[in-house]
């Protein structure tokens, strides 16, 4: 499973990343709506987003990646 991390908050991206990669789970990783758009919406079976990104609305963007095809998300 491939899960998508957006997150600007470095510490809490790096510990969730770690925490879900020592579970099994393969990570991507985005620190800005400008990164999860170029990175993700493809491939990603879950996303992580925050909510309050720097350049943006966390769920305005996952609305984007969604129009790419279906994906759930949990919103921090």
């Amino acid at each position: 499973m491939l899960i998508g991390i957006i997150e600007d908050d470095r510490l809490l991206n790096q510990a969730l990343r770690l925490v879900l990669q020592k579970a099994g789970y393969r990570i991507t990783c985005a620190h800005t709506r400008q990164e999860a758009l170029s990175l993700m919406g493809r491939e990603e079976d879950l996303l992580l987003v925050d909510i309050g990104l720097p350049d943006g609305n966390g769920i305005s963007l996952y609305q984007e990646l969604k129009g790419r095809r279906e994906i759930p998300a949990i919103f921090l």
